[in-house]
């Protein structure tokens, strides 16, 4: 969404325009633990965890149930995190039933956040490599 608007929009107005995009479904926004931990920093932080469930995928060691009880703003949110720790045991079937099982997901959308999000730290053909693998995820989904 945010690719597709000519001005910068913050991250609770992304959301919201998500929301009113896809009025009926359930929607989950998928962040790494890294960023997850910065969250409360955010603009419009509480009404981010308030309103809208999560997927945290636990990753660089960051102990996240130790963050959320050490914060506040995320204790009183708890209901709308899922933490899933992704380990090199997980096979892609596995990991794929789980996306199954949140009904919503949308590939469109992640590659789009993926490109943005990895748009100045990674080269082209790892960025290719990154949206590949997850359109392969989608055809077999």
């Amino acid at each position: 969404i945010e690719l597709n608007k000519k001005e910068e929009i913050e991250t609770y107005q992304a959301f919201e325009m998500i929301k009113n995009r896809y009025k009926n479904d359930e929607i989950f926004f998928i962040m790494g633990a890294d960023n997850f931990e910065k969250m409360p920093s955010w603009t419009n932080s509480e009404r981010l965890m308030s309103s809208y469930k999560y997927v945290i995928i636990n990753r660089n060691n960051i102990n996240i149930e130790k963050v959320i009880k050490n914060k506040k703003i995320m204790k009183n949110n708890i209901k709308n995190f899922d933490i899933i720790d992704i380990k090199e045991e997980y096979t892609t079937d596995e990991i794929m039933d789980y996306i199954k099982q949140l009904n919503n997901y949308n590939f469109e959308n992640e590659i789009k956040k993926l490109n943005k999000e990895f748009a100045n730290t990674i080269d082209e053909d790892e960025k290719i490599k990154i949206m590949n693998e997850i359109l392969d995820l989608k055809v077999r989904c």
